[in-house]
């Protein structure tokens, strides 16, 4: 007996009678769209390593291995190789921010070699090499930036810090010198990146904004979600100040 002749003998029965074969059959086809997105996550998560083994397969073997596994094998030696105070890590943000600063050179320097290519190291390492006196300038400047304004992230957790024996910016020097010591760097660094470039008013007009914002919201705007926007602010500011030298090569020209 078929279907159409099954509904004609129950007239009484409100509804269709579903089709079982369709209803199987949408069974099926849920179950091929769930393995299908199954498929694509595997699929995105491949291709993210073998993007990361692309980057990292010529020096797996001499960096990469060797490094993670001096790092497991000193977290896992306990206070052989580890000092652990119980009076906090005793962080003071100027050598903090003299790392990070040194850092961000070393990094921005390396990432615009790897962009370029081969080429920006012929004749021998070294940090700078392959760089004009532009780029070298320009990339000091990033790191003199970072150093002078990188405690603009202590301001939003200073109970937080004082628990854990940091000595952050507004403890060492108080809340409010503290402040003061990002606003006013965060108003000469915008000007002198467009300065450098000789970037015209439309160029270098959003990140002096925006630079005079993260210093106004450190006088006069506090507490712990003010603080943490104004951080969030300041990342954006220094995207934008990376984006000086493009603009005004593409155009300017």
């Amino acid at each position: 007996m078929d279907e159409k002749q099954l509904q004609e003998q129950s007239p009484n029965i409100p509804g269709d009678i579903p089709s079982f074969p369709s209803a199987i059959g949408s069974n099926f086809k849920g179950h091929d769209e769930s393995s299908s997105g199954t498929g694509q996550h595997y699929s995105r998560l491949g291709k993210f390593f073998r993007v990361f083994w692309l980057l990292t397969e010529s020096n797996a073997l001499t960096f990469v291995g060797p490094n993670t596994i001096f790092g497991l094998c000193g977290a896992l030696s306990g206070p052989l190789m580890v000092e652990a105070k119980s009076g906090g890590d005793g962080e003071d943000y100027v050598t903090r921010n003299l790392i990070i600063a040194a850092a961000f050179g070393v990094y921005n320097t390396g990432s615009v070699k790897v962009a370029v290519g081969a080429d920006t190291v012929r004749g021998g390492g070294g940090l700078f090499v392959g760089l004009s006196y532009e780029g070298i300038v320009w990339a000091a400047m990033v790191s003199v930036a970072i150093f002078t304004t990188m405690q603009v992230q202590d301001l939003q957790d200073v109970e937080g810090d004082r628990a854990r024996g940091r000595r952050s910016a507004p403890i060492v020097m108080g809340d409010r010198l503290a402040r003061w010591s990002v606003a006013v760097p965060m108003l000469v660094w915008p000007a002198a990146g467009a300065w450098f470039w000789g970037a015209g008013v439309a160029l270098a007009s959003p990140q002096i904004a925006l630079g005079t914002l993260v210093a106004a919201r450190c006088l006069w705007c506090s507490g712990m979600q003010a603080d943490k926007l104004t951080w969030r602010l300041w990342c954006l500011w220094t995207a934008m100040l990376y984006t000086l030298p493009p603009l005004c090569y593409h155009m300017m020209a």
